[in-house]
């Protein structure tokens, strides 16, 4: 049997079993989680044998959802999972950095989810949003809670007294929770995106294959003009927000919070270094680091330390201090 053949018999074997087991863990509500991983077979695929073997595993997979389910289904499945596949495959082959491949990762999601959501929009009629903002107020008009008694309670305690409905409620809450749509978003497909990377780099580095080495955490750093760009768009949308361009207090919140939230993670390491280089054993240093970190970061503390060492490298001073002197 030639390469190709069996590169072929690979995918199709692949694809064909990722999707079987995508169907059976659709029963099993312990395992949900598990199908985000869904298409890390098709990037090892594509890693080991090419782009085009990995897209192929994937269109496997999509027939026999196609086929098993409905031909709606097969089409999400590979609007969702395409550029994620093709994306990593890509970067594995082309040897990048784990910073870029990560990126690339995480745009291949959120790629993957804008097509599936035009693709849902043409198939079903309506926005998958339109959908679940109509859900949320169903359930706060016509749900087992009595909100109406709610805000009866609220009332008798000098809140939300500009309410009188549960719609008028809902309608207040879910204009609240658009704000949020977009951080979200990009949020997990950065989170998503680097589980899918580590989990197909522990594969191919299990194989024999080249990967990118990945700094340990306490090493974390961001690009030095990565400050400076956050910095241009939060101005650019805060004077945006203030003169009331469309859509732009939506901007200005999506990018406080994503700096927020990088910065928190960047605080994160820092800490988890000074813990280090003060020689705490691993068990203690975890046990300051999660209810520690979780305090910080509700108060924006994490994000601050981050800020604090991108700006005026605290990591860098305190090695330097430690250096003898010629």
């Amino acid at each position: 049997m030639d390469t190709t053949q069996r590169a072929m018999i690979e995918c199709l074997l692949t694809g064909v079993a990722a999707a079987l087991l995508l169907i059976l863990l659709s029963f099993i509500p312990v395992f949900s989680l598990a199908v985000l991983l869904f298409p890390v077979p098709m990037i090892i695929t594509g890693a080991r044998n090419g782009t085009l073997y990995g897209l192929l595993s994937l269109a496997a997979s999509a027939a026999v959802i196609s086929l098993a389910v409905n031909p709606e289904a097969g089409i999400y499945l590979l609007a969702l999972n395409v550029f994620p596949v093709l994306g990593l495959t890509l970067a594995h082959h082309k040897k990048l950095s784990s910073r870029e491949t990560t990126l690339i990762s995480a745009g291949g999601i959120l790629l993957s989810f804008v097509l599936f959501l035009t693709l849902y929009s043409v198939f079903a009629g309506r926005s998958l949003f339109d959908e679940f903002w109509q859900s949320v107020r169903a359930f706060f008009v016509d749900g087992f809670i009595d909100f109406k008694g709610v805000l009866k309670t609220y009332h008798s305690m000098g809140l939300f007294k500009n309410f009188t409905t549960e719609g008028q409620l809902a309608d207040f809450l879910i204009n609240e929770m658009k704000h949020y749509v977009p951080y979200t978003i990009i949020v997990f497909s950065l989170s998503i995106g680097f589980v899918h990377y580590l989990a197909s780099r522990y594969v191919l580095k299990r194989m024999g294959r080249y990967v990118a080495d990945i700094p340990p955490f306490d090493e974390w750093l961001l690009p030095r003009g990565m400050g400076l760009g956050f910095l241009v768009l939060l101005v650019v949308s805060y004077f945006g927000s203030r003169l009331g361009i469309a859509r732009f207090d939506t901007v200005l919140t999506t990018i406080t919070l994503l700096v927020t939230f990088i910065f928190s993670v960047l605080g994160l390491s820092v800490v988890w270094f000074f813990l280090k280089a003060w020689n705490l054993p691993t068990p203690l240093r975890l046990l300051i680091i999660i209810p520690g970190g979780l305090l910080l970061s509700l108060g924006m503390g994490l994000a601050i330390v981050g800020m604090a060492d991108h700006l005026l490298g605290l990591r860098r001073v305190y090695m330097n201090r430690l250096k003898p002197q010629e």
